[in-house]
């Protein structure tokens, strides 16, 4: 009888290890996320890395943190919709604008995401800190 495994146990173990391996992908995913979307140190927009001083330097009525290119694309942008900017910079056309456009509103999307309380659930589940 020594050679009997316990059914209960062995179902404890198993039931352990699949909340375990969930445990992980959750952080994993969750380090993902912030990882791509929190770095101090990259520009929102393009992604380039950014020096410790072009990132702190910066204007903080821009709601994003950009490199020196994306910072002046935004305020081009900001013109543009007032209805003003530079119209020799003819490149900048709707469809720029549309892309322009879709970009804040995938950043509001996902600052969405990070107030809801689904995404609040997880991180108090992982204990980790915002």
């Amino acid at each position: 009888m020594a050679d009997i495994i316990d059914i209960e146990e062995r179902l404890k173990h198993e039931k352990k290890k699949k909340e375990e391996i969930e445990r992980v992908k959750k952080v994993s995913l969750l380090k993902k996320f912030i990882e791509c979307t929190q770095c101090m140190l990259k520009c929102a927009k393009c992604g380039v890395q950014m020096d410790l001083p072009e990132a702190v330097n910066r204007d903080i009525s821009i709601p994003f943190r950009f490199c020196l290119n994306c910072q002046e694309e935004y305020e081009e942008y900001i013109k543009r919709l007032l209805g003003q900017g530079n119209p020799s910079y003819y490149w900048y056309n709707e469809k720029w604008m549309d892309i322009w456009r879709h970009w804040i509103e995938y950043q509001n999307a996902v600052q969405g995401y990070k107030e809801s309380e689904e995404f609040k659930r997880l991180l108090r589940e992982l204990q980790v800190d915002k």
